[in-house]
């Protein structure tokens, strides 16, 4: 669905801990236009950890001019959906998404972006500083580091950087978690990997399941359009 935008990518794909068949599958992937990182930790604090550690390692190797990250489960629906995001981002409005799903243990997610898919203007993001690494988070915050599930999240430190750097991240619409959430742009069957993380409600898991099996069916129908 991203090589048959209109609008030409380099895909960058960082996998976080999977399994060595897994990562034999993914190297099937890689090409001209297409690389692979692998990172694995297995001493992280957070959660959140290590998708923030495949954040910084993004801002870290993009050489493009604007950043787009986008979830793995995130199902372009539009073959001009990158180009429509990524020509709204440039320094005057340097981040551009969807806000982060709400958290019933705390209000922080208000008003901050996701990453689900989202644009950053990657000179303006180095010019602040900007980095997704909780040591700095807590550091900034004063409270000491502990062992943590949950909030904050993945987007707490870069939007604590957005923040203190005065810019307000043009936000799209709101997420929902553990639903289809169907946009003009994407089709993203959300929270199966936390489901099957944290080992939540079973109904619930096999409903988000049910959602992805739907959104790649459905993926791989236009991509036969596309293509033909």
């Amino acid at each position: 669905l991203i090589r048959l935008q209109f609008r030409s990518s380099y895909i960058m794909v960082i996998d976080t801990g999977s399994s060595m068949a897994t990562r034999e599958e993914l190297e099937k992937l890689r090409a001209h236009d297409l690389e692979i990182h692998y990172i694995y930790g297995h001493g992280y604090w957070h959660s959140s950890a290590p998708v923030a550690a495949a954040m910084d390692l993004a801002f870290s190797l993009c050489r493009t001019g604007v950043l787009v990250a986008m979830h793995a489960d995130v199902f372009l629906l539009k073959r001009d959906a990158i180009g429509w995001l990524v020509d709204q981002c440039n320094p005057a409005n340097p981040v551009i998404g969807w806000e982060q799903s709400p958290r019933s243990d705390s209000e922080e997610w208000r008003g901050c972006v996701s990453h689900t898919f989202t644009a950053f203007h990657m000179s303006t993001m180095r010019r602040i500083g900007a980095t997704w690494n909780f040591a700095r988070y807590y550091e900034d915050r004063e409270v000491p580091t502990m062992p943590t599930i949950g909030m904050p999240d993945t987007e707490q430190p870069i939007n604590d950087c957005l923040r203190k750097a005065n810019i307000t991240p043009q936000l799209l619409g709101t997420e929902p978690n553990y639903e289809r959430h169907i946009t003009e742009w994407f089709d993203h069957p959300r929270s199966l990997l936390t489901l099957k993380m944290y080992h939540g409600n079973k109904e619930t898991r096999n409903r988000v399941e049910e959602y992805v099996a739907l959104a790649e069916t459905e993926a791989h129908a236009r991509i036969q359009t596309w293509s033909s």
